[in-house]
Parts: C-alpha cells; sequence; structure tokens
C-alpha cells in the first residue's frame, strides 16, 4: 500500500493550491473554497479562530465544538474534519514548516514551549480577543495586498503571533523540569521517526543515551504513561489516523505498514487502546465517510 497520507491539496479543493502562507477571513474563505467536513489531512500548519457563529471541529477522532473564542490549530500530521453554521465568522492562517524554517534560520515551530502545552481545542483568553482580531486582520490585508513585501511583512506577523500564543489562548499547565521537557521532545522526535518498526522501550533509551528507568519516569512525569504506553498509543493513533482517510483498508494492510506481521496481537492492542474493536472502528469512518462526502460545502 502506498503513502496512505498523500492527499493533495488540489484533490480536496478546501485551500488554494501552491500556497505556503494563506491568510484569509474565514467567510471569504468559504465563499470560494469548500467546507470538507469527512476526516482529511493538510501538509501544513493550519489555524482557526472563531469570532462569530458555531460548528464543530474533529480532530484525530474526536469532536470539539467551535463558538466564539475558539482557536485550533492543526498540525501536518492530524487528521481534521469541519462543520459549520451559515452565520460562522473568523480567520483562517495556515503555512508550511519549511518557509517559516527558510526565513526564520532554521527554526522550528515545535521550539516554542507553548507548543507541547497546546490543546486541541484551546481558547483565547478574552482580554486577547481585540489584539489577536486586530493581528489576523493585519495578516488578511497584507497577504491580499499587491505589496512587493507582502511575504516578509505576513512572515514577521506570523512569528509575532507565535511568540505571543501564551498570552492569547489557554494553554496545559507544564509538566516535570525544564530537563524533563527538554529530553520529552527529543524522545518525541525519535518516537516519531521510529514507532512504525521499534516497538521497544530499549531501543528509545539507547538512542537518547539514558536508562531505560529514567526515560520511563520522563514519560510518567510529562504524559502521565509509561514509556510503553506511550509508544503503543502513537502506534495506534497512527493507525486510527489511516483509518479515518481510509476506512475500507485491510487489517493486515494497516497491521503491516505499522510493523506487525500478527493481526490478532495488533487487534488486541487497538482494542486496549481505544476501547473499541478495529471493525467498530472502520464501520463508523466508513458510514461517516457515505454521509459527509456528499456535505463539501459551507
Amino acid at each position: 500500500m502506498k503513502n496512505p497520507f498523500k492527499t493533495s491539496k488540489e484533490k480536496l479543493k478546501c485551500c488554494p493550491a501552491e500556497e505556503s502562507l494563506y491568510a484569509n477571513t474565514l467567510e471569504k474563505h468559504l465563499e470560494k473554497y469548500a467546507t470538507i467536513t469527512k476526516p482529511h489531512i493538510h501538509d501544513l500548519y493550519w489555524m482557526l479562530y472563531i469570532t462569530q457563529g458555531s460548528g464543530t471541529h474533529e480532530v484525530d477522532g474526536k469532536e470539539y465544538l467551535l463558538k466564539p473564542g475558539s482557536f485550533c490549530m492543526v498540525e501536518p500530521s492530524q487528521v481534521h474534519g469541519l462543520a459549520f453554521s451559515k452565520e460562522v465568522k473568523g480567520y483562517l492562517l495556515f503555512f508550511t514548516k519549511e518557509i517559516y524554517q527558510f526565513y526564520f534560520g532554521g527554526k522550528q515551530i515545535t521550539d516554542f514551549q507553548w507548543f507541547s502545552q497546546k490543546r486541541d481545542d484551546m481558547r483565547v483568553l478574552k482580554e486577547a480577543e481585540t489584539e489577536l482580531a486586530f493581528l489576523m486582520d493585519l495578516m488578511v490585508k497584507a497577504y491580499q495586498s499587491d505589496d512587493h513585501g507582502r511575504l516578509e511583512k505576513m512572515l514577521h506577523l506570523l512569528h509575532y503571533l507565535l511568540l505571543q500564543m501564551p498570552h492569547y489562548v489557554y494553554l496545559e499547565e507544564l509538566k516535570g523540569s525544564v530537563l524533563y521537557q527538554k529530553q520529552w521532545k527529543t524522545f518525541e522526535h525519535i518516537l516519531e521517526e521510529s514507532f512504525k518498526m521499534e516497538k521497544s522501550p530499549l531501543f528509545y533509551a539507547k538512542e537518547m543515551g539514558i536508562s531505560l528507568k529514567h526515560l520511563n519516569r520522563i514519560c510518567v512525569k510529562i504524559s502521565g504513561q509509561t514509556l510503553t504506553q506511550v509508544i503503543l498509543t502513537r502506534v495506534v493513533l497512527q493507525a486510527q489516523r489511516m483509518w479515518m482517510l481510509h476506512p475500507k483498508a485491510s487489517l493486515s494492510d494497516i497491521a503491516f505498514h505499522l510493523g506487525y506481521l500478527d493481526t490478532a496481537h495488533f487487534s488486541k492492542i487497538f482494542k486496549k487502546y481505544t476501547s473499541m474493536t478495529i471493525t467498530a472502528f472502520k464501520n463508523k469512518y466508513k458510514s461517516d465517510s457515505s454521509k459527509k462526502g456528499k456535505q463539501e460545502h459551507p
């Protein structure tokens, strides 16, 4: 099976193709592009700020209510779907990690401390609503202008937004020491690169050059899960994402893609971490796709 996450923006028709940095009011965006209610994925960072109206936002299988003050940030690996009320208003922003890294000397979005504190259903602080809307307005105006410095303006405004995020939205409380947080980020990077083939906790401890006991302690402190649980949670999340995008994919294909030859063993892990059988999970998205696939409009 080829890369199941290869879904082009052109095919989705929910955003302009070949754009590495984009900003618009939500209402203007929806006049031109479809609202994709069925689960889909982007190869960029996607931000949404709701100022009026309501809706729902499903991220990695969990559904959240949208209302004035809702702020969402979807990462390139996440699967999401949307539904809006007719009177919805707000702002939409997306950008690729490449353009940000190129312009700011290789700086990663994940380098910001708040990135590990963000939620899928963030709320804008009441006292920050006016300033955030003003900043978003500036980005939209910069995007729509013919100024030759348009891109540079947008990137500086984006950088300011990322710097100010802790002052704009409610974030999760940081867990663990600064050192633990740094080691956790290193572990997350290694896990993301290796989880499909490497399930052994010892592998990750060796890669980080620390003891298995110490890495397990970090995982429990930061995530509330043991090292083994963190690894398998990531594996199961990937399976969920793949079936959300491709509900007709077979168990053997998904299991093999994630490094499992024993499908029965993989099925047990999936049920343990989701409290659902694979058949029940797949059926949910098969039925959803048949209903939602006809609703690709605002």
